[in-house]
């Protein structure tokens, strides 16, 4: 059923601000349904599409539904090359359980590089990109690692954890291994007699 709601809101909004073809991909169809990350798989998609100027079509289907509203939308069943310049903004859309919609306007680099500039001027964006380099450089090596294999996964499961003797509970305090204040439990109740 969220396909026709959701299909219609969009459809809607492009006619309503006169968008003729509005792209529509699906990372879902990639990922699943990741629930909570839902909004973090659609942001790093979006950075993607401006990084290789690729928008992913929904290849998982071979038809889009006749009951899916696609007035002024071009519902992306392949992928599409772009020009990442032409795209300003992404809309990140997660439609959740029980009919609650969510979405949230996500501006292109580009526009985020125009307006810190307008703001802080030129030589001020030219000297942060030269402070940023060694971290791109590292963040690429990083990347080129990950994508050979060569990168070992962190897991830290259990790490820093405290267990049962690190907490002592009493009616009036907790206390925790490593911290040197306890958690007062001195309160008073408002909604007590004090006479009681």
């Amino acid at each position: 059923k969220n396909r026709v709601t959701e299909s219609h809101i969009l459809s809607e909004t492009a006619k309503a601000f006169g968008i003729e073809q509005w792209p529509i991909a699906a990372i879902k169809s990639y990922v699943g349904h990741s629930i909570s990350a839902a909004a973090a798989d659609q942001l790093a998609t979006s950075l993607g599409i401006w990084e290789y100027g690729v928008l992913p079509g929904i290849t998982t289907i071979d038809h889009i539904a006749d009951d899916v509203h696609s007035d002024n939308l071009d519902i992306l069943m392949q992928h599409k090359q772009l020009d990442p310049l032409a795209i300003d903004a992404a809309i990140l859309n997660s439609k959740g359980f029980g009919g609650n919609n969510a979405s949230a306007s996500i501006l292109a680099p580009h526009q985020v590089s125009s307006m810190l500039e307008k703001r802080h001027g030129a030589a001020a964006l030219t000297a942060y990109a030269r402070a940023n380099e060694s971290v791109r450089e590292i963040a690429q090596e990083y990347d080129e690692q990950s994508v050979r294999g060569l990168v070992k996964p962190t897991y830290r499961f259990g790490e820093n954890v405290k267990g049962e003797d690190d907490v002592t509970v009493s009616a009036s305090e907790v206390r925790i291994a490593g911290y040197d204040e306890p958690i007062s439990l001195a309160m008073e109740n408002p909604y007590l007699d004090p006479e009681s």
